[in-house]
């Protein structure tokens, strides 16, 4: 959505009111647009964590997944996020 300029700011917004209503347990957001995702949750199920550093987003993904967990990275093509499970 990175590639959606100043309309990306509704679309993240947007998420965050779909992520409300989930049933989803653990968003971690990373980049300057995703911050409006992670502002907008209100769910106090929902254990929330925002990165603007690639590494610490990764060293805390290693931290907390464990064998057998599904982990779905949402992210721009430019945000380059299979660095987190490439070693890069």
């Amino acid at each position: 959505m990175l590639e959606l300029g100043e309309k990306s700011i509704i679309s993240h917004k947007k998420i965050s009111n779909l992520l409300n209503k989930s049933k989803i347990n653990v968003l971690l957001t990373y980049g300057n647009f995703s911050k409006w995702t992670y502002n907008g949750i209100n769910n106090n199920s929902i254990q929330i964590k925002h990165f603007t550093d690639i590494e610490k987003l990764k060293k805390f993904i290693h931290k907390i997944s464990k064998k057998g967990d599904l982990v779905y990275l949402k992210g721009s093509r430019s945000m380059k996020l299979e660095r987190l499970y490439k070693g890069s």
